[in-house]
């Protein structure tokens, strides 16, 4: 669970240092935790560990949401590294989780870093791949975090979910799906269940298995509709 959030205002900024660090946090002076869900490492290796010690700038007007650990949401930059986060998409350790209460920009930003480290086959994207929503074989052997895309082919409605079919069969083929509670964080930002009907999307998060490989959609920040098939 993530609430929702402010604006970051980067005209107020504070410095401080990186004391531990682990896949789902860091840990700065004082030992507040800063979240790192809006990461998924697909990079073998302790790349995280690489902050501790160093020094960051934070924004003094923060995001306010926070993880389910009560863990903060944060923008930090180092000299070197630059927005830590985006440091580690580009360079390939890490994808975007869509998990996280970042303002539109800054989401940009990391995936933009994203494609460009996919297109360069960086680190983890040497092995990890985007799926094909529409082949069923592209889900043999998945599980766990995964990025698909394809053509949404129907879509429909249960009294739990709001379902985005990606192939001719719900039954077996790959679904996406919209928790109804949730859908209001959509119509927030003017999207409907029809917005996605034959459209290009590319969806992220957990497979597990109902009526063939299904993954729920909670937040807009994992869809992503596309303008065409190659982008």
């Amino acid at each position: 669970m993530i609430l929702f959030c402010s604006s970051i205002d980067a005209e107020e900024q504070a410095s401080l240092r990186i004391t531990d660090a682990s896949p789902h946090y860091l840990t700065i002076e004082g030992g507040e935790r800063i979240s790192l869900s809006d990461l998924i490492w697909i990079q073998h290796g302790e790349h995280w560990r690489g902050s501790i010690g160093r020094e960051v700038t934070r924004h003094k007007k923060r995001l306010e949401g926070k993880n389910r650990y009560g863990d903060s949401f944060e923008v930090f930059e180092t000299g070197s590294w630059g927005w830590l986060q985006e440091y580690w998409v580009k360079k390939g350790f890490a994808v975007y989780s869509g998990r996280s209460p970042y303002p539109e920009d800054r989401k940009s930003v990391l995936l933009s870093a994203e494609q460009k480290a996919r297109s360069q086959r960086r680190r983890g994207w040497q092995h990890f791949r985007i799926l094909n929503g529409g082949e069923k074989a592209a889900f043999f052997g998945k599980s766990g975090f995964q990025i698909v895309e394809g053509l949404v082919r129907s879509t429909g409605k249960s009294k739990k979910y709001m379902y985005l079919n990606f192939g001719h069969d719900w039954r077996t083929d790959f679904t996406a799906a919209i928790p109804r509670e949730n859908m209001r964080i959509f119509k927030k930002k003017g999207w409907k269940l029809e917005d996605f009907d034959h459209k290009w999307i590319r969806v992220r998060g957990y497979i597990r298995t109902y009526n063939g490989p299904f993954m729920d959609i909670y937040y807009p920040d994992q869809v992503e509709i596309l303008a065409n098939r190659s982008d």
